[in-house]
Formats: structure tokens, sequence, C-alpha cells
């Protein structure tokens, strides 16, 4: 009797966790670090990965491209940074790549931003 005593607790508190998760579903659920939007238009061509890296801090992901320069080193090497976030009745998301040059200086960024 005392083992059924404790299988119904335990299938009790299994029902209170998964209807916890299903409730705080509705706040939403997010990938990625919000992007500070405050310097993304200040992001110039020359600028350092020191520069961008102060601004926005570490990226989500970074890439490297497959041809070579004379020393060996990736013609360009891109950095990611991204955030999304989602619930049932709404979205929001951004996606800033900054690329650099094999010297480490900026050669190009995108930002994109979309709330639904």
């Amino acid at each position: 009797m005392r083992k059924v005593m404790q299988w119904q607790y335990l299938i009790l508190w299994f029902c209170v966790l998964i209807m916890a998760g299903c409730v705080s579903g509705g706040r939403g659920r997010s990938v990625g670090r919000m992007i500070e939007t405050t310097h993304v238009n200040d992001i110039q061509e020359g600028q350092s990965k020191e520069q961008i890296r102060a601004w926005f801090g570490k990226p989500y992901a970074t890439g490297f491209s497959d041809e070579k320069d004379d020393q060996g080193r990736p013609l360009a090497e891109s950095w990611i940074y991204t955030y999304g976030w989602s619930n049932l009745s709404s979205s929001k998301s951004q996606a800033l790549t900054v690329v650099f040059d094999s010297e480490g200086k900026v050669i190009s960024s995108s930002f994109n931003e979309k709330n639904e």
C-alpha cells in the first residue's frame, strides 16, 4: 500500500511540473541574447574586432571563408549575433552580421530586426 502512495505522489508531482511548464510557455521562448541596437549604425569599415566586441559582446556564432590570404589566414571572418523570441501570439527576431578581413578590420555589416 505504501508503494502505491509513493507512485501517486510521483505522478502528482510530474503533473504539477508539466502544468507549470505549460503555464510558463505563455511567456515565450528565446534563443540567443537581445542585441543592443545603440551602436548598430555606428559600425564602419576599418573598425577593429575589439571595438565590435566592446559594443556587442561575444558573438553567438563565428564563421570563416574558405579562401586564404598569402599567410594562410582566412580572407574573411564573420561574427553573428542573433536573438529570437516567440510565444503563441507574437515574435521578435534580430540578426547582426559583421564581416572582418584577414587583418581583423570590419569590411561589412548587416542588421535585420522583425517584430510580429
